[in-house]
């Protein structure tokens, strides 16, 4: 039974990120005591309302957003990562796929027991996959939790590219569209307002250190843009949102949003044209449901 580490206050961004830039690689480290790390922590209402308007979400009676839970356990994401026992460097971790179960709300002004903890580990080609678990308790009460793959690459980097490989087309079927333009400065933004400063999101030339040819995106924001487009607005509990993070989003960019019965998508532009090839792929389970008007 994996132990409880419980932190009387969240580590300091400075002192993670330094011990980030610090670690290396260890290939006969393996993870076999990693604790759970338990953390108390309110919702800063400022923050909160900054990673709404940077991921352009309306608010709903004051209801924490389905992926804002994770924002406020990241610092406790990096410090499992940076545990020894784990035998890669946490720079260039590339965030693969994320599962979210929202059971019951979360207000902002509850106070919320964040518990992470390694769920799976394996070796795969060309890398490892992580799996990290994070729980939210509200006075005891399992409200949230989700699953978060992070992908370490061991060999030669590939170079991605977002150019169109399949014939240019309208998803069929689409009840919802949408096009959005993101900005050079967007992963910035996101960066400031989360705390996720891996170098892959902030500048072009870090980017390239590793892998990237330009900056990408965060994952995370993508994902709650997409999420707070495709919810309806009378949306009940409880409910799952998975999301499969497909290709890196490179910015500056123009991207199609697509939805239909079947899920949701962001999808490339080329030539103006949606290229059936998405870049991110996210579908709702349970008692979620889409909104049924077309955005042009």
């Amino acid at each position: 039974m994996k132990h409880e580490l419980r932190l009387h206050k969240a580590p300091s961004l400075l002192s993670l990120y330094t011990r980030a830039l610090l670690k290396r690689g260890n290939p006969s480290a393996t993870p076999k005591t990693l604790p759970t790390l338990v953390l108390s922590t309110g919702v800063n209402s400022s923050k909160l309302s900054k990673y709404n308007s940077t991921c352009q979400i309306t608010p709903k009676e004051n209801i924490l957003p389905p992926f804002y839970p994770q924002v406020l356990a990241f610092k406790l994401h990096l410090e499992l990562l940076l545990n020894k026992q784990l035998p890669f460097a946490v720079m260039g971790l590339v965030h693969r796929s994320n599962k979210v179960e929202y059971f019951t709300p979360i207000f902002a002004s509850d106070t919320l027991d964040i518990k992470v903890s390694l769920n799976e580990y394996s070796k795969i080609n060309k890398g490892i996959n992580c799996t990290l678990l994070t729980e939210v308790y509200v006075k005891g009460q399992l409200k949230w939790q989700a699953q978060s793959t992070y992908f370490y690459r061991q060999s030669k980097p590939t170079r991605f590219s977002n150019k169109a490989t399949n014939k240019a087309r309208t998803i069929p079927n689409s009840t919802h569209h949408a096009t959005w333009s993101l900005a050079a400065n967007l992963g910035r933004q996101y960066a400031r307002v989360t705390g996720d400063l891996n170098p892959i999101h902030l500048f072009s030339l870090s980017a390239k250190l590793f892998g990237f040819k330009q900056t990408i995106l965060h994952g995370m924001c993508m994902a709650a843009k997409a999420t707070a487009q495709s919810q309806s607005d009378d949306y009940e509990f409880p409910f799952n949102i998975n999301i499969v993070f497909n290709k890196p989003v490179y910015l500056p960019c123009t991207v199609g949003y697509i939805q239909n019965q079947d899920g949701f998508g962001i999808y490339p532009k080329h030539d103006k044209n949606i290229v059936a090839s998405p870049l991110l792929s996210g579908q709702f389970e349970t008692n979620m449901s889409f909104k049924d008007s077309n955005v042009l």
